[in-house]
């Protein structure tokens, strides 16, 4: 039964935590009885002292206890002389600080806010004040009045269609008191204007507003939301064909006029149509500045290693690594250090590629060479650094860039002989364009990367077109080697790539094992016992540090979502620690590259310490990382993570469910990606049919690209080459 609503009001204590984005608080409210309750809800930015009428229900958080969950909030005037000086103190009237509004209310009392609307002139009695800042005052006052009206109105129309406060705020921040009335008259503004609003949020706002179904606003929004989809599946382009059927299907009119629209956008340059790919501009343009930089990078002949030299120099590096080198392995070490200025390095786990790196590392330091070692990811790259012993960091990093600066390019020239980039696959386009713009002539550069791996998440197939193309220097690695080919996570590996199923049969001295448990629910259990007890007792491993557990998707019995709560049930009960999501001890995850603290998407960390009072939350990456409340917002639990979250990342143990219920994202390449993270041990619970669905889907996910063209294109010396610096 449903509860019913209830109205309370009271007094804004203090913000405990606000979302800009979608208008979420949770905020410390004095009740008239005196009491102090938690609200939560999207309440807008709220300021102490406000005096706030609220209607919802009361909820019990399992981890937060009561609380009000509020579904309006409307605000008044605060009805005590302490909330009137708080609120005056606040951010709504520049320059007043507890002083002045101290002297206010002594002043007027509980009539100061109709003082400023009807007699500013009465301003000046109060010492400070003169006839400029009186009118400033009143100026802030009204103009908070007309705000909140607009906002009210905003809010009214616009609630419906699950717009909250926070980017109903954003709205008026960029509209103003004109904001309904544009919104009436062209809402698809919103989708090129500000951020997080996209082409069906809008669609239906003009649905309301009566907007003709064929205007050409809402042609033009979307067959360029038809393109802005097709880059989150990955793809640089769409074939024309798909494109005039996407969007007839969005937008439900006459293909004449999508066909007229999409004249206009070709004539506008917005899309590119290349022989009937259709482009975002901005995505032609990387494609072809990808292909110039990278072909006139590989022509470039900068002095090599005498050959004299290399075979000594490679002596010393055997003996320092303590192995000794295969006929590939010299070859590719050579090519790179005395033949080529690009080589693509690609080969299945257990091929041997980071020994070469590690040996080309070694003789390029020994001829004085200035190198650098990065990679797409922080796991990544600290997985290099250990496997060479060398630093190695994420290719932002390296390269100080933020993608939300990609408009005003300015990244760091660097000053190499020497460029090495590992889990190539990893990289999409636009970072790979990047990194191009950073690479002075005449360094070389060592690309190195699985191509059966998972593709970037951003558009692009890099790594696979870069070696299509048949155009750039490369070593295929294709030999396993000895103490490699002992572990059946890397055979069984290569059969699944080669379409064979894993065998199922488990040998307990084997590395690589298969739980056939077809009840998901029992399934569930056993992977929480797996992580819980019977894998750390019989193999000596720290269940959070040592074993992660990887999953096709976040839904499901068996997804991300159910196996993170139940595995930190078993291994982490505690509650988290108000106003927290987490406990200490917890595994954490960062969801999003933040720039400022320093942590990378798909960080993995360990909740060190919480300070409730302070409202900070330290977890130990590679380093302790102070989090506030709302950059917790970026964090999620990680017992079980992703296949996509995994890449680039080696961890001990990897447990791996695989149900039916994944079936969309059963394909054998997610498959082989999760399979190559473990370390020493592999264990696969689920249905045998499941694995074989699997492996029986190839790889059918390919992207539309237009890089290998375009590579071919500029080696053969058509245009693309002009200019090049």
């Amino acid at each position: 039964m449903p509860k019913r609503s209830e109205k309370i009001s009271g007094i804004v204590e203090r913000i405990t935590f606000f979302n800009e984005e979608n208008g979420y608080s949770v905020i410390k409210l004095r009740l008239n009885s005196g009491r102090i309750t938690t609200v939560v809800g999207q309440l807008d930015r709220r300021r102490p002292g406000e005096f706030l009428k609220l209607v919802g229900i009361w909820t019990l958080n399992p981890q937060y206890g009561k609380q009000f969950e509020a579904d309006t909030v409307e605000v008044g005037t605060p009805p005590d002389d302490e909330s009137l000086r708080r609120y005056l103190a606040s951010d709504i009237i520049d320059g007043i600080g507890p002083e002045m509004a101290r002297r206010l209310v002594e002043q007027f009392g509980d009539n100061v806010i109709q003082v400023v609307r009807e007699q500013p002139h009465r301003l000046t009695e109060v010492q400070g004040i003169g006839k400029k800042r009186a009118a400033a005052i009143r100026k802030s006052i009204l103009g908070e009045d007309r705000e909140r009206r607009t906002i009210r109105e905003l809010s009214t129309r616009l609630m419906a269609f699950g717009i909250g406060p926070g980017k109903i705020r954003k709205i008026y921040k960029a509209y103003g008191d004109s904001a309904l009335d544009l919104l009436h008259r062209d809402p698809y503004r919103l989708v090129d204007e500000i951020g997080g609003f996209g082409f069906l949020t809008a669609d239906r706002i003009a649905s309301k507003f009566d907007i003709a179904p064929d205007s050409d606003s809402r042609l033009r929004a979307g067959v360029l939301y038809c393109l802005d989809r097709a880059q989150e599946e990955g793809h640089c382009y769409l074939p024309k064909s798909e494109l005039f059927e996407r969007a007839i299907k969005i937008l439900n009119v006459d293909r004449d006029k999508i066909v007229s629209m999409f004249d206009k956008l070709r004539s506008s340059e917005e899309l590119i149509d290349d022989d009937r790919k259709v482009y975002p501009a901005r995505f032609f343009a990387l494609e072809t500045e990808v292909a110039r930089r990278i072909v006139g990078l590989s022509r470039t002949r900068p002095t090599g290693i005498e050959a004299k030299k290399m075979n000594r120099d490679l002596k010393i590096a055997q003996r320092e690594m303590g192995i000794e080198f295969t006929p590939e392995q010299h070859r590719a070490v050579h090519k790179i250090l005395a033949e080529e200025s690009v080589l693509i390095l690609t080969g299945g786990p257990g091929t041997g590629k980071t020994t070469i790196i590690g040996a080309v590392v070694k003789v390029a330091e020994l001829s004085g060479l200035e190198l650098a070692l990065c990679a797409p990811t922080g796991r990544a790259s600290k997985r290099l650094s250990e496997a060479v012993g060398k630093p190695a960091s994420t290719i932002h990093r390296l390269l100080s860039f933020r993608p939300d600066e990609v408009a005003e390019l300015s990244v760091r020239q660097l000053d190499i002989d020497l460029l090495v980039v590992d889990e190539m696959s990893m990289v999409d386009l636009e970072l790979f364009w990047v990194l191009l713009s950073a690479i002075r002539p005449g360094c070389r550069l060592l690309i190195v990367g699985d191509a059966d791996q998972l593709p970037s998440v951003g558009p692009g197939q890099v790594l696979r077109d870069l070696i299509d193309s048949e155009k750039l220097p490369l070593e295929r690695l294709s030999v396993i080697h000895r103490q490699a080919a002992r572990s059946r996570i890397i055979m069984e590996s290569h059969n699944i790539l080669h379409g064979q199923v894993p065998v199922t049969r488990n040998n307990p001295k084997s590395d690589f094992f298969f739980i056939n448990e077809p009840d998901r629910e029992l399934g569930l259990r056993t992977i929480v016992d797996l992580v819980s007890r019977r894998l750390p007792e019989a193999y000596n491993l720290d269940p959070r540090r040592d074993i992660q557990v990887i999953v096709p998707m976040y839904k499901g019995i068996c997804g991300a979502n159910a196996l993170n709560e139940s595995i930190r049930a078993v291994l982490n009960p505690q509650k988290p620690v108000q106003p927290f999501s987490f406990a200490l001890g917890d595994k954490v995850m960062q969801l999003k590259n933040n720039y400022d603290l320093g942590v990378f998407n798909g960080d993995i960390g360990i909740v060190q310490k919480i300070d409730d009072e302070k409202e900070k939350m330290t977890v130990l990456f590679d380093a302790p990382i102070i989090y506030d409340i709302e950059s917790t917002r970026q964090l999620t639990l990680a017992y079980a993570i992703t296949v996509h979250k995994s890449q680039g990342s080696e961890v001990p143990c990897i447990v791996l469910p695989l149900y039916t219920e994944h079936f969309i994202l059963l394909r054998r390449r997610l498959l082989y990606t999760a399979i190559t993270r473990a370390k020493r041990l592999c264990v696969l619970v689920g249905q045998t049919k499941a694995l074989g669905i699997a492996v029986g889907k190839g790889f059918d996910e390919e992207r539309y690209t237009g890089l290998e063209a375009k590579i071919r294109e500029a080696a053969s010396g058509q245009g693309l080459l002009d200019g090049l610096d």
